[in-house]
């Protein structure tokens, strides 16, 4: 069983599916691309760039959580992060380990506000 390594929303159908091998891929430009970030949530979902999760702001307080949407960063993270939703932080994804994924921001773009 081959592993999982990259998922993608299909814009025409507007569902999400699995990506075994590029080369496969039909007419990729109908498709937006994600690579699973190498982590689970607290669930054991797989976490993908492009997922929208909740995580716990502070390790004392545990009621405080925040949310926002894991994606790929060059500059200040190189790797993954979370892009805090309604704040301009941002925070290394490998940070946190009380993440639980709430949607992605294709099926559930509501979650992007």
């Amino acid at each position: 069983m081959k592993t999982i390594k990259f998922r993608a929303w299909d814009k025409d159908n507007k569902k999400m599916v699995d990506v075994i091998d590029f080369a496969c891929m039909n007419y990729p430009e109908k498709y937006d691309v994600m690579q699973f970030t190498g982590l689970l949530d607290k669930h054991g979902k797989k976490i993908f760039e492009g997922d929208v999760v909740s995580f716990l702001l502070d390790k004392i307080e545990t009621s405080k959580r925040e949310t926002g949407i894991v994606e790929w960063c060059n500059d200040c993270c190189y790797g993954f992060r979370i892009q805090w939703i309604n704040y301009g932080n941002n925070e290394k994804l490998s940070n946190h380990n009380d993440i639980e994924i709430i949607g992605n921001i294709w099926e559930n773009p509501q979650l992007n506000k």
